[in-house]
């Protein structure tokens, strides 16, 4: 009964070592990209880069609604006004917020320094979005290896590997 026991789990261990191999590789290829993509972003200048005042200039269609217990509102034609270098511009826009937008209400807007007329509720700024994509990427990556060289320097880990994914596999038969 010990040889039986010996063989499944040197079975599971050499299972769970190709089982690591095949998730690195993975994990690798899906980190690696997470990085290139994050670094994209951060290389990535914003346009609308400045932030003006704008006041709303006419009565806005909105539908009030709610999303997972948060009442929100849904906007459409929102006209904004603004005024850039003694021009002045408007903005035609739609929102789906937790604002009710009304005539008067002054807003926060973003626009294009180098063309105001680019203008928008949102920023395009990626920069965020590109650090979470680097951090996740850089702990997929450092994980992914870690997990590979336990597994091919113990034995019990290579075994635990193995049992979890013929663990998985049958629980996703019987689904």
């Amino acid at each position: 009964m010990k040889e039986l026991a010996s063989e499944v789990y040197t079975g599971m261990a050499a299972y769970g070592k190709v089982r690591t191999i095949i998730s690195t590789v993975t994990g690798t290829l899906v980190g690696v990209a997470m990085l290139v993509g994050g670094t994209v972003l951060l290389k990535r200048k914003s346009r609308l880069s400045d932030t003006i005042g704008a006041t709303i200039t006419n009565d806005p269609y909105c539908v009030q609604y709610h999303d997972q217990n948060l009442q929100k509102w849904k906007c459409k034609n929102i006209q904004l006004s603004y005024r850039v270098n003694d021009k002045d511009y408007v903005l035609n826009t739609n929102s789906d917020s937790t604002i009710k937008y009304t005539k008067g209400l002054p807003l926060s807007i973003y626009y294009d320094p180098s063309n105001p007329a680019n203008s928008s509720l949102v920023s395009d700024n990626t920069k965020i979005i590109g650090w979470i994509l680097v951090v996740i990427g850089i702990l997929l990556l450092v994980s992914s290896w870690v997990w590979l060289f336990l597994v091919l320097k113990f034995k019990i880990a290579a075994a635990s590997s193995g049992a979890s994914g013929i663990i998985g596999t049958v629980r996703g038969a019987f689904k």
